[in-house]
């Protein structure tokens, strides 16, 4: 979005945008001069701090990022006009922060040296993208234990300075709580009153059973929200997002499942075949986007949307097959244990949710689409190895007809009742 604000601009033109700043934890402030300097590296600009002028009074800083490097008397212009208007000058082409973060941010030499100074911070500052778009959570989740500590210490506090950072974090703790209550909830409503349906079942059936149900109920739920959270920023707002996600992903599963029974998964090269098929294309999504939405950027909503439905469908279609074509198998070798296999998919689902968007906050959107990719691939595996008992169970049951009936013909005829 900022390369589109600056290539919208005149020459001479300027971008302005004011956030919340704390002297001591100048961190909402940080995170847009952070953005501001990664905008203008992307656009080849070597000095970022010639283009950037950062003033701010009180709890409000506002930074001025202009497409050509601000000319002598227009820094000359800022720094009088901030003495007018009594603001604090925090950065300025004429001389050298005083704040260390801020001056380490404007003079970083380049993208790569960016990213490791403000990814290391207490808080996470470094550049949001599109695929890491989340401005306002700045918990470095991607170091869960810091995280943890640093959030309680926060929220044992009874205030944080100004800005969001505080209710950001709140947050984040809740949807590690929430996390914590789903899996209670899972156990006890779930997992225990089905735990009788694999009773006297054999383990390996049980096993894998499980571990299946468990990869399509996760790789599921975490493609759809990597697929949600991606095209928000494409479409323009949240609800779009999620009424052309859940109608195409719905509509397009459903062909999927109706397919399954036409084309059914009951050979070791199909089951091959369609895990990497399900997995690759979960893959291939974080290339594809990047292009496409650049390329449709500027396009019509109706066509925006119609882009988005062409790639939710092929997904669609090919998640399809999973639960139907599991429950196949596992009903193939004995179907007591379904209502188990039920209940492992759904609560695999519901905590997957909570997982794909804490993993999105921590390490983007791609990663989330990359972990479902995975789940998918190791459906592979574990399907064989469905498709092995099954065809043990066959075998041994047939070779149990075979020793019957040879029993049957060895043994000696039955004499009638006497006088018959």
């Amino acid at each position: 979005a900022w390369k589109i604000f600056m290539s919208r601009l005149t020459p001479k033109g300027v971008l302005t945008v004011s956030r919340w700043y704390d002297p001591g934890k100048p961190d909402e402030t940080g995170r847009i001069l952070s953005l501001a300097a990664a905008t203008l590296m992307e656009m080849g600009v070597r000095e970022p701090r010639r283009h950037l002028f950062l003033a701010s009074q009180k709890h409000i800083a506002t930074l001025v990022l202009s497409k050509s490097p601000l000319a002598a008397d227009d820094v000359d212009a800022l720094e009088k006009a901030s003495a007018f208007y009594q603001h604090d000058i925090l950065i300025t082409p004429s001389r050298e922060p005083d704040s260390r973060v801020l001056a380490r941010i404007v003079n970083a030499p380049d993208r790569q040296s960016l990213e490791n100074f403000t990814g290391n911070l207490e808080f996470d500052l470094t550049p949001p993208t599109d695929e890491r778009p989340f401005f306002f959570n700045q918990l470095p989740l991607s170091r869960p234990l810091q995280a943890l500590a640093f959030a309680r210490g926060v929220l044992a506090t009874t205030s944080e300075g100004g800005g969001v950072r505080r209710g950001n974090l709140v947050a984040t703790v809740t949807l590690l709580v929430l996390f914590l209550i789903a899996v209670i909830f899972v156990v006890a409503v779930l997992l225990v009153p089905l735990r009788g349906a694999v009773r006297q079942v054999g383990s390996r059936l049980v096993t894998c059973g499980t571990l299946y149900f468990a990869l399509i109920g996760m790789g599921f739920m975490l493609v759809e929200i990597g697929l949600l959270q991606r095209l928000s920023i494409f479409l323009g707002h949240p609800v779009y997002s999620l009424s052309v996600l859940l109608s195409t992903l719905i509509l397009s599963t459903g062909i999927g499942s109706f397919l399954s029974e036409k084309w059914i998964l009951a050979s070791k090269g199909r089951l091959v075949i369609w895990g990497i098929a399900a997995g690759g294309y979960a893959v291939s999504l974080t290339f594809l986007f990047g292009p496409l939405f650049d390329a449709l950027s500027a396009a019509a909503l109706g066509m925006r949307i119609a882009a988005c439905m062409a790639i939710i469908a092929p997904a669609g279609i090919l998640l399809g097959f999973g639960f139907p074509s599991g429950m196949r198998l596992v009903s193939a070798i004995d179907a007591k244990p379904t209502p188990w296999f039920w209940g492992i998919n759904g609560a695999a689902g519901v905590l997957a949710s909570i997982i794909g968007v804490t993993l999105s906050l921590a390490l983007g959107i791609a990663a989330t689409l990359v972990l479902g990719a995975l789940c998918y691939f190791l459906l592979i595996p574990v399907s064989l190895a469905l498709l092995r008992a099954e065809t043990s169970r066959v075998v041994t049951a047939g070779e149990k007809r075979r020793s019957m009936n040879r029993k049957a013909k060895s043994a000696p005829p039955r004499r009638g009742p006497q006088g018959g």
